[in-house]
């Protein structure tokens, strides 16, 4: 009996070590499923106009042995470039190209890599003294590229071939000029005195002055002009002819289109790098007013405070992982965890309309004009024995989107829902016996803008 137990506690002991041995390698591939930042991506996404990387090139003889990149322009989703090849300080090749940051992976799953054939590896590697975190990666034919997300323009530090021969090394990097569109270069905005001997305006001044006047336009019984944070800009005339939403932004040419439609983070609100924050000015309107006190502005603080990765058990492209978001205003937090890679409003149809030049506090920004409709107006009815109430509801969302710091930020968001109740009566002459039209607007300005440190 007592060898029997012990021949089975030995067979257990075995299985035991046989199934742990099993456990860990698969251990290992699980954590080369997990997502990595990639650094190329990184690179052409912060670079700048007028960044310039020099490389030592040998390609043979006859061949250029120096090659220049230089950014020439960088909007929201596309970088223009300029290579220039030389050879014996000759000029022999110049070109003007362009990479668009929605065709680069943001992330690397180095799994799939090593599937096509990719070795990955994260090194260090040392230039003019300075120790850089790189990504390295070789490739079936054996050639190796190593690239780093501190040098601008792609990051590629240095690219060897497959006889370990180093074709195209890193001479040196510039950095271009500070976007004039970002917050940090722009000077704060002063407010010319209206009176003689009044001092410039501060932001918190402008605000109380805004709601003084208003108060007292509010008990003169005078409709006031409307002072704004922001350049909201004047009222298209087509827009007056429109029906509906959907008949205005056709009346103004907006164009289909897929950019930003899936990107909730910053439809939601307002940027979608993690670590980041931002800091908004949101004043909501309506119309016939509510109220003989005028709105006063609230401060909203949105923080990006934590990323989710995919799930490791769906395909790239499909699930971009989740972002948790943290909501301050009034002494009341609030916090949302949302899919990155939804389009939040799929009721609604998404329109690019003009750029546009819009002012905040902190400057003027180029920014690009999105704006969400939807299809048809909602339509509630309620009927009662001798008449019924209509209620159509339409809504729209523009979106002015601008660089700032190096990241695509909402600098300005307006929200309209329109609302038209129309008491009809059930009996033969169907006559309206009333029709009222009320409107509600919420306007966010950006205030501030922290990126990832």
């Amino acid at each position: 009996m007592n060898n029997r137990i012990r021949h089975a506690l030995f067979v257990a002991l075995v299985l035991l070590l046989t199934g742990l041995s099993m456990f860990l390698p698969a251990q290992e591939g699980n954590k080369e499923e997990t997502q990595v930042f990639n650094m190329r991506y990184e690179s052409w996404r912060a670079c700048r106009p007028g960044d310039l990387v020099v490389y030592k090139i040998s390609g043979g003889e006859g061949q250029p042995d120096r090659l220049e990149i230089k950014v020439l322009e960088h909007s929201l989703d596309e970088i223009k470039y300029q290579t220039s090849a030389f050879g014996g300080g000759r000029l022999i090749e110049e070109k003007t190209l362009d990479i668009k940051l929605k065709e680069l992976n943001r992330y690397l799953y180095p799994l799939e890599l090593k599937k096509q054939g990719i070795e990955f590896s994260n090194v260090r590697e040392t230039f003019q003294g300075t120790l850089y975190s790189c990504q390295r990666f070789q490739y079936q034919d054996g050639s190796v590229e190593i690239i780093t997300d501190k040098i601008p323009a792609g990051a590629l530090l240095r690219k060897i071939d497959s006889q370990g021969k180093i074709i195209q090394d890193l001479v040196e990097f510039k950095e271009g000029r500070q976007s004039a569109s970002t917050i940090s270069a722009i000077k704060e905005q002063v407010i010319k005195p209206e009176h003689f001997g009044r001092t410039a305006t501060t932001v918190s001044e402008l605000m109380s002055s805004m709601k003084k006047d208003k108060e007292q336009e509010a008990l003169a019984g005078k409709r006031g002009k409307g002072v704004f944070i922001g350049n909201v800009g004047k009222q298209p005339v087509d827009a007056v002819k429109a029906a509906g939403f959907m008949e205005e932004v056709e009346l103004q040419r907006g164009v289909p289109t897929d950019k930003f439609y899936k990107d909730a983070a910053v439809l939601l609100f307002g940027f979608n790098w993690p670590k980041a924050s931002a800091e908004y000015h949101v004043i909501e309107t309506f119309e016939p007013a509510r109220s003989a006190s005028p709105p006063v502005p609230k401060k909203v603080n949105v923080e990006f405070a934590e990323f989710y990765p995919p799930r490791e058990d769906k395909k790239r492209g499909k699930d971009m992982g989740k972002g948790l978001f943290i909501l301050s205003y009034d002494d009341i937090v609030t916090s949302a965890k949302i899919s990155l890679g939804s389009a939040p409003y799929p009721d609604m149809k998404s329109f690019e309309l003009p750029t546009e030049a819009v002012t905040v506090i902190p400057g003027t920004i180029n920014c690009l004009h999105i704006r969400l409709a939807i299809s048809n107006p909602l339509q509630k009815v309620k009927k009662d024995e001798n008449s019924q109430i209509v209620t159509l509801t339409d809504r729209k969302i523009d979106y002015w989107i601008g660089n700032v710091k190096d990241c695509n930020v909402v600098v300005k968001k307006i929200e309209t829902e329109k609302e038209k109740i129309t008491h009809t009566s059930l009996e033969d002459t169907g006559e309206a016996l009333s029709e009222a039209e009320s409107t509600k607007t919420k306007k966010w300005t950006l205030v501030d803008f922290q990126p990832p440190q």
